[in-house]
């Protein structure tokens, strides 16, 4: 059955995010940490709270804030919480992105026959029009075009998983409806071989759908295998997001998401996950590593060993190709933000461009943007703009050429 997707730039979502059942930075974390948790995720240390300890805690949140102004999180906290509601466990527990995947590969493995009599027709809406002050019907994760056929573009959905145009857009084709709804941030096309294309999956913006790791195609999309990042590997509602092969060895790739970022060498088929260090101020030596959430990284198209990353608490730098990052002992970065992205630009070697957004309490309005001309050992500020407020998302590139 042929479908259309309509394209536009759509509203990302600055809000309330439970990932991991909740950011240790989100709103709402102090309300949460008033419930008692009666289990503890083996992975990560962090208490287990059941999907109904999360509302209440919302809800104790928006009664002393007004949930009806506009950025405030509570819609799409709604949508989230009605989505997982489907997804519990007898006890009001989310289940973990394994479970709900192994229950997805039970059914398609079940002798039941197809109804091939079934037919469906879409009957719209074909042009939604303008809703408010968004376009379109939805939003649009990512986007990615083939690097030797500028006329295929890839688009990756929230909760819709990954579609295909061969006419610059004109028309659409989904290419991973055979798997459960899945949503798919990161897209990364092998430039040295365009048909290997590997997927980021879940939303790593609203939660709108759960990870199930790294998935790879080496067709273009026609058919896909999972990766050594599987579902089991995502735990208890966590996503990835963006997703990067090196330039010049298409062996090695790179992935964030909310439970850490990962490193492969052997194209796809093994991952390890990152190390992040404490430094001591005056001797430089660790002092300790944990893991932490990466929302955001960019290589340095100087010297792709040198990695940016943005995680909920700071900005950190890998100058070892991702296997360890250290926190920027930069004191002109802000210490608190709800939201940060980062730039560079293969114009300006060891250019770094970082775009901070404030917290809730303050709207997420414009913190300032931050630029440093030595891949991020000395950022400085550039721009501050304090009446804007960043509801509409966050992005920030530096010059192409």
């Amino acid at each position: 059955m042929k479908k259309k997707l309509l394209l536009a730039l759509t509203t990302a979502l600055l809000s309330i995010q439970v990932q991991a059942q909740y950011k240790s930075n989100a709103p709402l974390a102090a309300y949460l940490q008033q419930e008692t948790a009666e289990r503890v995720d083996p992975q990560s240390g962090q208490p287990i709270y059941t999907l109904s300890q999360i509302s209440k805690a919302t809800e104790k949140y928006f009664a002393t804030h007004d949930p009806n102004k506009k950025g405030s999180g509570y819609k799409p906290f709604k949508r989230w919480e009605n989505y997982w509601q489907y997804f519990t466990d007898k006890d009001g527990y989310i289940l973990t992105s394994e479970t709900l995947y192994q229950a997805f590969k039970d059914k398609i493995e079940q002798s039941n026959a197809l109804n091939t009599t079934a037919e469906w027709t879409n009957i719209g809406p074909v042009n939604a029009g303008l809703i408010r002050y968004t376009p379109g019907t939805g939003r649009i994760n990512q986007m990615a075009i083939d690097p030797s056929n500028n006329q295929v573009w890839y688009a990756g959905a929230p909760a819709g998983g990954l579609w295909k145009s061969i006419d610059s857009g004109e028309s659409w084709n989904p290419i991973f409806d055979e798997y459960p709804q899945i949503g798919v941030s990161g897209i990364a096309i092998d430039n040295t071989d365009p048909k290997i294309i590997y997927i980021a999956t879940g939303d790593d913006d609203a939660l709108d759908s759960y990870s199930i790791g790294v998935m790879k195609s080496v067709d273009a999309g026609v058919t896909w295998q999972e990766t050594g990042l599987r579902a089991e590997d995502m735990g208890r509602n966590n996503s990835l997001n963006e997703i990067v092969i090196h330039p010049t060895n298409n062996q090695i790739i790179w992935v964030a998401g909310s439970n850490g970022f990962y490193k492969s060498e052997d194209g796809g088929n093994n991952f390890t996950k990152a190390e992040f260090q404490t430094l001591n101020v005056t001797t430089g030596e660790v002092e300790g590593t944990f893991i932490t959430d990466v929302t955001d990284f960019r290589l340095s198209f100087e010297n792709p060993d040198i990695i940016h990353a943005i995680t909920s608490r700071d900005y950190f730098r890998s100058t070892d190709g991702g296997v360890t990052f250290q926190r920027s002992p930069s004191t002109i970065l802000p210490n608190s933000f709800g939201r940060a992205v980062i730039g560079v630009s293969p114009a300006e070697p060891g250019s770094l461009y970082l775009l901070y957004a404030k917290t809730s309490s303050d709207y997420y309005a414009f913190e300032g943007i931050y630029r440093s001309d030595d891949n991020g050992e000395t950022p400085k500020q550039v721009a501050i703009i304090t009446p804007l407020r960043v509801f509409i998302g966050l992005m920030i590139t530096g010059k192409p050429s």
